[in-house]
């Protein structure tokens, strides 16, 4: 910034780029936190031993679980990685995993069935003679030479089968009879027998089972029929043949069935009258798993999740298990019982989903054993993240609060609240994912806010609940229900400013001062810039123009200009600038921590040496100011390719770290135009393409007109001096 002597026409000092890349500063509030889940327990790794030691206790030996567990909901030291608790007012599961408790509810009735031609089956040939009803079957005839014909005294209408010599009365067995176990074999002396490829399967799978006869009832009056005996329904018919095959499928249950010989009928034999089978136990297993009570909650507080198994798995020879959907690794399990319950307690913020599965307890017959997966259930623990917008001038102060949470709160008890600090409400809570309110900044310092998610039903009992949590931290009682909180932000107001050569205020030759001007014509500035050292052509910042800063909460941009704007080149240069500024700074009184600017000028006529500035310069000034206590600002063009623009982006390649510690004051666009505070322009500095704090621009360079000032914006962010 030269003196306004010695300035350059406009058209000299403006970028030959046309394309201002707009920077949008907005302040955002919150981080992400990351999830943190990990297992608790790998169920596959577990050997019987180690299951066996967690009997009676719920939480098993640090090795063999990998962290602690917390049994009856007691309090541990533990690391951030979820744990698991029994639910409230339950009990742990006896030779279960941590944090288990299981109960043996009685099993649900089995669900109807299907019934079913077998993959691939071919419909068994009808016979006008006995008609079945609709009922599948897949036959098939095995020669049988010495098979007898029906005996010619035998009625056609006899209720007794006269297959063949081996076929007799005393063969049948009432369809009344108790169900096998799985493993049971039929009698050597029926001569009907039926047979199932698998006797235990998932829910939804089919089983084939086949009836095998002696001989063939091709010719005969009698058909081969299996009978769903637990629903009392005609599963499967054959008119001919000797083997009858039906597919059948259910969702739960344990259901037994019987082949019969006899005349067609879609009842279930009497006894006597036909020849019966043995009876064969089909079991079909089903889980199911739900977050019973709240499903979304904040970090820290549990959720408890119950998988319920079609029967009880302790009787059959497996176990549930709960398991984490993402990683495919358990949790826990329970080993007995019909439903299996835990609670997560997950400290981090996110949502994860579990499913439960019902596994064998013990290798056995690979052909029987069946892993049964129930359909996943997720639960989300709450994170809630407020981000504020940019101000302008033009826009009258208005900053616009955003309020995310990590879950759609519409159907919950929760709601999101915005505060300002330190504990005023902000407009009425509102259930949603986002909640956006608008508030007019009042004048002075940028109020910071944060936003909470909290039960809306507090607010009905007379107290919103930042006032419930700071009553309930006074009096020692326990934590309102808030469950997340948000980081504090402030948002990033757009001051709109001047700077000029000639004192704001009165001089000693009497000049009114520029002040007056300013306000009458343009607005009462936010913040002016001006010069720390006396020079040949501006004289230094005087205690006059601090004492009305002071007086209008006006902030003041230093700035240091007291060298040839061509030596810009060089570590020791950049320095002893900033040695001379510092102590004129200290000499002011200007506090710790406010930003002090270099003015660094564009190559020209007036400083032909301006285009070597090189990153030795800018770290000389970085060092020294940021060394004493102040915060460095560089005023250049930030245009892309600029020679400024080229030193910067070499500076950050050598020293990031001076990215994030310093700012940048652009003049860069500079545009053409009347303005006024009220009708300034929205902020948008060029940007150098290599990272910066881009917080003040100089959007207009004074030509002439009055008052003789130029025009400019800068961000909150900037630390001002405020006197």
């Amino acid at each position: 910034m030269l003196p306004v002597s010695s300035r350059l026409p406009a058209f000299v000092r403006r970028s030959s780029s046309t394309g201002a890349a707009l920077l949008t500063v907005i302040a955002m509030g919150a981080t992400a936190l990351g999830t943190g889940w990990r297992p608790v327990l790998n169920v596959a790794a577990q050997t019987r031993a180690s299951e066996e030691s967690v009997s009676g206790s719920g939480c098993g030996p640090a090795s063999a679980y990998g962290v602690g567990c917390v049994a009856g909901g007691s309090p541990a030291q533990q690391d951030a990685s979820p744990r698991l608790v029994v639910p409230s007012g339950a009990h742990e599961c006896p030779g279960s995993g941590p944090g288990a408790s299981c109960s043996g509810a009685p099993s649900a009735p089995p669900a109807p069935g299907v019934a079913s031609l077998p993959d691939g089956g071919i419909p068994c040939p009808s016979d006008p003679a006995k008609p079945i009803a609709g009922a599948p079957g897949a036959c098939a005839a095995t020669a049988d030479p010495g098979a007898a014909t029906p005996s010619a005294d035998v009625p056609s209408g006899s209720a007794t089968p006269a297959l063949h010599t081996n076929l007799t009365r005393t063969a049948s067995r009432a369809p009344g009879v108790a169900a096998s176990k799985t493993t049971q074999r039929p009698r050597s002396n029926l001569e009907i027998q039926l047979s199932a490829d698998k006797t235990t399967l998932a829910a939804g799978d089919k089983a084939l089972l086949t009836a095998t006869v002696a001989t063939s009832v091709t010719g005969t009056p009698w058909v081969i029929e299996i009978f769903d005996q637990t629903t009392q329904t005609l599963a499967g018919a054959c008119a001919q043949g000797n083997t009858c095959q039906v597919a059948f499928t259910t969702t739960a249950g344990d259901h037994t069935f019987l082949a019969y010989v006899a005349q067609p009928s879609a009842a279930i034999p009497a006894g006597g009258t036909s020849l019966a089978s043995n009876p064969l136990v089909v079991r079909w297993l089903n889980i199911t798993i739900e977050a019973t009570g709240a499903s979304v909650v904040g970090p820290g507080k549990p959720v408890t999740f119950t998988a319920v198994a079609s029967e009880d798995v302790g009787k059959i020879g497996y176990r549930i298990e709960l398991v984490d959907a993402t990683t495919g690794q358990g949790l826990t399990y329970c080993s007995r019982g019909t439903t299996c319950s835990s609670s997560v307690i997950e400290p981090n913020a996110g949502t994860h989903s579990l499913v439960a599965d019902l596994s064998p307890e013990a290798a056995g017959d690979a052909s029987q054993a069946i892993q049964e997966k129930s359909a996943p259930v997720s639960a989300t623990w709450l994170r809630v993240a407020l981000s504020a917008s940019t101000t302008s001038p033009s826009q009258g102060g208005t900053a616009w609060l955003s309020a995310t949470a990590n879950a759609d709160l519409t159907n919950t008890p929760w709601a999101i609240f915005i505060y300002m600090s330190p504990r005023r409400l902000i407009d009425r809570p509102c259930q949603s994912a986002t909640c956006t309110v608008g508030v007019t900044l009042p004048s002075g310092t940028t109020p910071s806010f944060f936003a909470v998610i909290a039960r809306e039903a507090d607010v009905s009992r007379g107290s919103d609940p930042l006032t419930a949590m700071l009553d309930a931290a006074r009096t020692g009682s326990p934590q309102s229900d808030i469950q997340a909180r948000s980081a504090v932000v402030t948002p990033s107001r757009i001051l709109w400013g001047v700077d000029s050569c000639a004192a704001f205020t009165q001089d000693a030759a009497g000049s009114t001062g520029l002040l007056p001007q300013v306000i009458s014509m343009l607005g009462v500035p936010d913040f002016w810039a001006r010069y720390l050292p006396d020079t040949a052509n501006c004289p230094a910042l005087n205690s006059t123009e601090v004492a009305a800063a002071q007086s209008l909460h006006m902030g003041i941009l230093p700035i240091y200009n007291n060298y040839d704007c061509s030596a810009v080149s060089g570590y020791a240069a950049g320095a002893a600038y900033a040695s001379s500024a510092v102590q004129i700074a200290q000499a002011d009184q200007i506090p710790s921590g406010t930003a002090i600017a270099v003015d660094i000028e564009p190559p020209g006529d007036q400083c032909p040496g301006a285009g070597n500035v090189d990153a030795g310069f800018i770290s000389g000034w970085y060092d020294v100011i940021s060394g004493s206590g102040y915060a460095p600002v560089y005023y250049g063009n930030t245009t892309p390719g600029s020679a400024f623009g080229q030193a910067w982006c070499a500076t950050l390649a050598q020293r990031p770290e001076i990215q994030s510690g310093s700012y940048l004051w652009s003049f860069e666009p500079d545009l053409s135009g009347q303005f006024a505070k009220r009708t300034a322009p929205p902020f948008g500095p060029f940007a150098s393409g290599c990272g910066g704090q881009y917080d003040a621009w100089q959007y207009q360079i004074n030509l002439g007109s009055q008052p003789f000032v130029d025009h400019d914006e800068a961000t909150s962010r900037l630390p001002l001096w405020y006197p």
